[in-house]
């Protein structure tokens, strides 16, 4: 289906893209960049309740499905999975680390705290969420990760 609609055949994707799981995690990959730059609004704090608050919004929809299903096959595929890390995850990561590296610089996050895990702790908390759906990605609970990082 996306080689008929891209007007192309199979081989000329395959030439670009290993299967299918790979390019979606691209066209995600794009969508995301576009929607959820990093934003310098001034405060930090605002900062992080602007790129995080878009994440969740994104999440909500259609894209967070998609990162779902990519995230599931991530676990039965050890490939897609270095994929996925390579050029999904770690450039969220690396995003929301810029925010954080700010935060420090401008006094408004405590600089002894460890950027790796505080990143890991928001992007957890989104994925449980985005993957069990006991609770939902909303303005709250953006504003209690954002406290929480910036406490």
């Amino acid at each position: 289906m996306i080689a008929k609609t891209a007007g192309a055949g199979k081989q000329t994707l395959y030439r670009w893209w290993p299967n299918k799981a790979s390019i979606v995690l691209e066209a995600v990959r794009e969508r995301c960049q576009l929607e959820i730059p990093v934003p310098e609004l001034g405060s930090v704090k605002q900062d992080l309740l602007e790129y995080i608050g878009n994440t969740c919004r994104l999440l909500n929809g259609s894209t967070g499905k998609i990162i779902a299903a990519l995230i599931a096959e991530a676990q039965f595929d050890d490939e897609f999975s270095l994929l996925l890390d390579k050029e999904f995850i770690s450039t969220r990561r690396e995003a929301l680390i810029s925010i954080l590296k700010r935060g420090i610089e401008q006094g408004e996050i405590n600089d002894c705290k460890n950027l790796n895990v505080l990143s890991d702790f928001c992007y957890g908390a989104i994925w449980y969420r985005l993957l069990n759906r006991h609770a939902p990605l909303d303005d709250e609970f953006v504003q209690h990760i954002v406290e929480i990082l910036v406490s």
